[in-house]
């Protein structure tokens, strides 16, 4: 990836986390904010005399008091659903067949004296017993990047405005990515003298641009592709993702190019200890180009890095949710204690009269469940919404599926319980007596 692409990920990945950062911020603050303003503006009104002599009543705003539980947990709600589908987003990302094989493929950036010595790197690592294949590119297969140039063929449409990606190559790239061929053959050595025949007039294209194309059978087709050197084509590759998943699969043709246009290496290496391979490569380097060191990465640790931007915000998400919830719990479990507090008599005479502990704690427990409830029922919408928004932004995308929205619901219920449980249960094995001389 050059340095300006990167900055320009590096700056979109920033956006996108920042805005959503911001958003989660300003619901957090909110929701801390609701947590901590009905006892604090109830508690101001009670007139310190009365609270000295113990003549305060509580005849607090049930209306307020039930709007602030059903705020608090639509936020959590939605924030976990939330994190849910990022996560779930990412796995599809991280899973979904890209159309060729990333695993135990190494890469180093060609530059300076170490591009002018790529053929006698290429053979030398080719040599070892280690190594499978070994080939060169102008971009990594998962930054070819965008439409780039006009192309033309045999009875393409004038008006017809076509732009395709393209990638110059070297031999062997093909087998080294393991990339499908739907029709014909790779480029190969053996169809050309001194690089002449499949570098500067063969093309391979994806089935992309056969489809565009309408051709049934397109090997050996004129081929011409910006500026140059007219060409024909000799084989149609399967598609395969050649960046991120946001973006649909598009247009693609790849041809080869001598050495000095060829930016990054690739290496695929034998299955087993992948350890030994490297130290292997590396000593080879070292007789090659010992003033230079052996840089590599692999394949799929950059194809991660595509992701850094839906791994930080599931990161940020959770944490995010955490702390709602908590907030949550928080005002829930002060509440709780309140109406607990303010039914001590009732509780009291409802056990006199033989009422049991369990059908204490269900009565206690019955408000909050509607009130969550509620909540769940407002959020679960709302959520939809906005995530089937925010999933628009990818061409490949995974599906809102009912048990994400069913999970958050059941934490909903259980983290509330949990919370109420215990002033209800502490209520509920009070002594009567007691409960009754309560004032």
């Amino acid at each position: 990836m050059t340095a300006s692409m990167k900055i320009w990920t590096g700056y979109t990945e920033l956006n996108r986390i920042s805005s959503t950062a911001g958003g989660l911020v300003v619901i957090t603050l909110i929701t801390g904010i609701l947590a901590g303003s009905y006892p604090a503006v109830y508690l101001s009104r009670f007139s310190p005399v009365a609270v000295m002599k113990g003549e305060f009543g509580i005849s607090s705003k049930a209306w307020l008091r039930k709007t602030l539980v059903v705020v608090q947990f639509t936020l959590s709600v939605f924030l976990v659903v939330g994190t849910l589908l990022v996560y779930k987003q990412l796995n599809y990302m991280q899973q979904r067949k890209l159309g060729y094989d990333k695993e135990h493929v190494l890469y180093t950036r060609l530059h300076g004296d170490i591009r002018n010595s790529y053929e006698v790197i290429r053979e030398a690592f080719a040599g070892a017993p280690e190594v499978q294949h070994v080939t060169a590119a102008g971009h990594l297969p998962s930054h070819i990047g965008s439409s780039s140039g006009s192309v033309d063929w045999d009875g393409k449409d004038p008006e017809q405005s076509v732009l395709v990606s393209q990638s110059i190559v070297d031999f062997d790239y093909i087998e080294t990515l393991k990339i499908p061929i739907a029709q014909g053959r790779s480029f190969s050595r053996d169809y050309s003298t001194d690089r002449a025949t499949d570098s500067t007039g063969a093309f391979i294209i994806n089935e992309e641009m056969a489809r565009i194309m309408e051709k049934d059978n397109l090997i050996g087709e004129r081929f011409s592709f910006m500026g140059m050197e007219q060409g024909q084509i000799i084989g149609v590759m399967k598609n395969f993702h050649f960046h991120s998943m946001r973006k649909a699969i598009e247009p693609l043709a790849i041809a080869v190019a001598y050495p000095q246009f060829l930016n990054y290496m690739m290496v695929r290496l034998r299955p087993g200890n992948v350890k030994n391979s490297i130290d292997k490569l590396k000593a080879i380097w070292q007789e090659v180009m010992p003033q230079y060191p052996f840089e590599h990465h692999f394949l799929d640790e950059q194809y991660d890095d595509m992701y850094r931007a839906e791994t930080r915000m599931g990161a940020l998400l959770k944490y995010f949710a955490i702390m709602a919830v908590l907030i949550a719990c928080l005002g829930l479990l002060g509440l709780a204690a309140f109406m607990a507090e303010n039914r001590t008599k009732e509780i009291g005479i409802r056990k006199a009269l033989g009422s049991t502990s369990q059908q204490i704690v269900v009565l206690l427990s019955r408000e909050f469940s509607r009130l969550v409830a509620i909540a769940t029922l407002i959020a679960i919408p709302a959520s939809w919404v906005y995530l089937d928004h925010w999933l628009q932004d990818y061409a490949y995308k995974t599906s809102l599926s009912w048990w994400i929205f069913a999970l958050a619901a059941v934490l909903a219920f259980v983290i509330a319980l949990l919370t109420v449980s215990y002033q209800a249960i502490k209520a509920a094995r009070a002594n009567p007596s007691n409960s009754l001389r309560y004032e």
